[in-house]
């Protein structure tokens, strides 16, 4: 990426990619050693840590090969690694909606195959009572009425959150707080209180931190299927 003899061509690039080679890490929860015995596993038998901080500051020069094996590390593009953190992020919240979608298809799919199979089993046997109840109602139940749900309990957790957050705060109302959340974020600059926190670093890590779980979560589960097709297979 940089030739030290001749300057860089790249220097804005370059910067980008540095901090996202520290910003990244570290929301993984990796220290510099861990990416650094990551990159010795990839096949750079001479990464150390002492070579991630340098990368991290932008002061050692960065091959390419060894720049593409970063980046799949943190399961990015190498374009991606040399863009803005803004960019950054879109991307990576981009690759989560396509994974969590493929996922969601997948549970769809599961739910529709077990109805499947629960119609045949009660087509077999006589069933009565309160287990021909739960057998009807699971059988008109679409896997829309999940996503719904599921939606709703987010609400109604964040409803929750945000009073006792206002309570704790000694606000007496929604409303209160709102205005107090719009003060601080206009004394700051920022349109809304949600730029605001968005803003800072503090406020970032715990929410890619769950998007990276959910995503590792996601690529296992996938990875163990393909396993199972390959044996089947």
């Amino acid at each position: 990426m940089r030739d030290d003899s001749t300057g860089s061509e790249h220097p804005v690039k370059e910067k980008h990619f540095a901090e996202n080679v520290r910003r990244l890490r570290e929301e993984r929860g990796w220290s510099q050693s861990e990416l650094a015995r990551r990159m010795v596993e990839a096949g750079w038998s001479a990464y150390n840590q002492m070579a991630i901080s340098r990368t991290e500051k932008n002061e050692r020069s960065v091959r390419l090969g060894e720049a593409i094996a970063i980046a799949e590390l943190f399961d990015v593009n190498l374009s991606t690694m040399m863009s803005p953190t803004h960019q950054v992020d879109l991307e990576l919240h981009l690759h989560q909606m396509f994974e969590a979608h493929s996922r969601l298809q997948k549970a769809a799919d599961d739910f529709l195959e077990a109805q499947t199979l629960l119609a045949l089993a009660a087509d077999e046997i006589r069933v009565e009572g309160m287990m021909k109840m739960a057998v009807e109602d699971w059988l008109s139940m679409a896997p829309e009425v999940a996503v719904a749900e599921a939606r709703q309990e987010r609400l109604d957790k964040g409803l929750i959150e945000r009073l006792q957050r206002a309570r704790a705060e000694g606000h007496s109302t929604l409303t209160e707080l709102e205005a107090a959340e719009r003060a601080e974020a206009e004394a700051a600059g920022f349109a809304s209180y949600s730029e605001l926190l968005w803003s800072t670093q503090e406020s970032r890590q715990p929410l890619m931190k769950k998007l990276n779980d959910a995503y590792e979560t996601i690529r296992t589960a996938m990875e163990s299927q393909n396993g199972e097709h390959s044996e089947k297979a």
